[in-house]
């Protein structure tokens, strides 16, 4: 529960935080102007090798690749009754 009691000031002023951000190995997450526009945005890039993916970003497993299949699967069922 608030019970509205302020904190004290914060010293130095504004807090900056540096927001971290994991991709793939993906060529296109490794070229310079990727890495410059997350440089801008203040925030920390890093590539996990291949393979790693599914450890590292459980939601590009549990949710990304079945999503994946479902859709392949609906367009393979679309094509071939044309």
């Amino acid at each position: 529960m608030a019970n509205e009691t302020k904190l004290p000031p914060f010293p130095g002023g504004i807090i900056i935080r540096v927001n971290p951000k994991v991709l793939d190995s993906f060529f296109a997450h490794k070229t310079d102007i990727v890495k410059h526009k997350f440089r801008r945005k203040n925030t920390d890039l890093a590539v996990i090798s291949g393979g790693l993916t599914s450890h590292l970003q459980p939601l590009d497993a549990s949710l990304n690749k079945p999503f994946k299949a479902k859709v392949i699967s609906f367009l393979m069922v679309l094509v071939l009754s044309k």
